[in-house]
């Protein structure tokens, strides 16, 4: 069974609204969209200590085009 952590906010109520009604109009979770963006940005920004989890002491760096390259 995988493991899952909470995250609590303090968002603005009108942008709460809104993200429900729009994610309700796509037929999509809210919870699920939340994930989608994280793995996205975390993706982006070089995946942070994932990246160390499954390649020990070695340190990347995310290129232009998406790949990693071992920095020293």
């Amino acid at each position: 069974m995988n493991k899952t952590s909470a995250l609590r906010i303090r968002i603005d109520p009108n942008l709460h609204h809104q993200f429900l009604k729009i994610c309700k109009n796509q037929d999509r979770p809210a919870s699920q969209v939340i994930r989608d963006f994280m793995k996205q940005y975390v993706q982006m920004h070089g995946g942070g200590l994932q990246l160390e989890l499954f390649h020990g002491n070695e340190r990347f760096k995310i290129v232009a085009n998406g790949a990693r390259k071992i920095t020293y």
